[in-house]
């Protein structure tokens, strides 16, 4: 009787498992499609899709009965291995899903830059910058335990497995701004930017979301269709909204990376509702390349990954290699070298004076435009000039930065 009971329960369990798995979010993630869903080299007994390609109920002694351990606790910092992360057993080098998996950065799949040597998701943690995954993985069990536990893979912080669907991006042929890859840790059951209300002109709301521009031509990321700013805006994810559900006012972040730069691993909290690069209004005029002009300053507010990289750069900071329509003119590895971000946005010398300034020098527009904060003759050189050999243009711009300029004013500078 006992084992009729048993029998019955495990039946009742499969009836209830596959009528929930024969239709609805999971057949129509990525990972369930039967068309193009998980497919493991030597699983190839079972229908692409099917739960067995990760999952192994009689065979495993892993967490979630995955084929492979789920995360390595033990690795704090990269550079990682394929057995480090169960999902870079398909999203690496070599991959178990019969084909492959080829997944490109930010820059190129929204950017339109031509691909890096990172073409999968395992390389493109392993490069100078990246998202620790230890990190992340103790920030979630610590916040977000509604649904993530101590056995949980820290990718699923961000991407909810079972619902996850294709990048839109390239190289996919067809773009579809309602596919979307992510889920805010705060909603992890369901997916974020898949309509109108996650968008970035819905968040932008009375100010103005100016997508940059794609790489070498005049029309707009995220797919360079169009040169319309609204009509771009309306594709593009909020990723402000999305990311700020962990980098807000109110979390405390460990960085591994900025305490190895720097010695202190605390990220600066980062409020978007008051940064001139959020929803704070810029004071007084700055000289910019298009598609930004001064016209419309006070009005902008730019989404994270128009700079950042979500998962791992060659840059410090998780910064693009290729920012609005343009490739960074050098590879951030020191905190001096982040003018070469702020050029590709911002007017430098040379494009200040037509050509005839330095490439990836400032002295336009801290000392010559209408608007500079040290304008007149020199003066108080040092108070600046003593200390950029350190700190470059960080010294003054970074996440929540004010300054006292040359009329005592306290300026916010970012």
């Amino acid at each position: 009787m006992k084992w009729f009971r048993y029998l019955s329960f495990v039946s009742c369990f499969l009836l209830v498992l596959y009528s929930t798995c024969k239709a609805g979010p999971y057949t129509n993630s990525i990972h369930g499609s039967s068309s193009s869903g998980v497919y493991r080299t030597n699983m190839t007994g079972y229908s692409r899709g099917n739960c067995a390609h990760c999952h192994e109920m009689h065979a495993t002694p892993n967490p979630f009965a995955l084929f492979a351990n789920n995360f390595n606790t033990a690795k704090t910092l990269g550079p990682y291995d394929q057995s480090d992360d169960f999902c870079f057993y398909c999203h690496g080098t070599p991959s178990e899903q019969v084909g492959g998996i080829n997944n490109y950065d930010y820059s190129s799949s929204f950017g339109g830059a031509p691909a890096s040597n990172a073409t999968d998701i395992l390389s493109t943690f392993n490069q100078l910058s990246y998202h620790d995954l230890y990190d992340i993985w103790v920030f979630a069990k610590n916040n977000f335990s509604s649904f993530f536990t101590p056995e949980s893979n820290p990718c699923v912080a961000c991407h909810n497995p079972h619902l996850v669907e294709r990048s839109c991006g390239k190289p996919t042929p067809n773009f579809n701004s309602t596919q979307t890859a992510i889920s805010r840790p705060t909603d992890h059951s369901a997916l974020w930017g898949d309509n109108s209300t996650e968008k970035m002109n819905y968040y932008a709301g009375g100010y103005l979301y100016q997508p940059p521009y794609y790489y070498n031509s005049t029309n707009l990321e995220p797919d360079g269709a169009s040169s319309v700013a609204s009509v771009q805006a309306g594709k593009t994810i909020d990723y402000v909204t999305f990311c700020t559900d962990c980098h807000n006012p109110n979390n405390q972040i460990y960085s591994t990376e900025l305490a190895n730069l720097r010695g202190n691993g605390s990220v600066i909290k980062i409020d978007w509702s008051v940064e001139k690069h959020g929803k704070g209004a810029a004071d007084g005029t700055i000289d910019m390349l298009p598609p930004y002009s001064n016209a419309s300053i006070g009005q902008y507010v730019l989404s994270c990954l128009d700079c950042h990289e979500p998962h791992g750069s060659p840059n410090l900071f998780l910064i693009r290699r290729e920012v609005n329509g343009k490739m960074l003119g050098k590879t951030i590895t020191s905190i001096l070298d982040i003018g070469w971000l702020c050029r590709n946005c911002h007017k430098d010398d040379a494009a200040a004076n037509a050509g005839t300034g330095n490439v990836n020098s400032w002295e336009y527009i801290h000392h010559l435009s209408p608007d500079a904060p040290y304008p007149g003759p020199p003066g108080g050189c040092g108070r600046c000039h003593g200390t950029f050999s350190s700190d470059g243009c960080l010294h003054c711009h970074y996440h929540g930065s004010t300054y006292t300029d040359y009329y005592g004013n306290i300026r916010r500078t970012f």
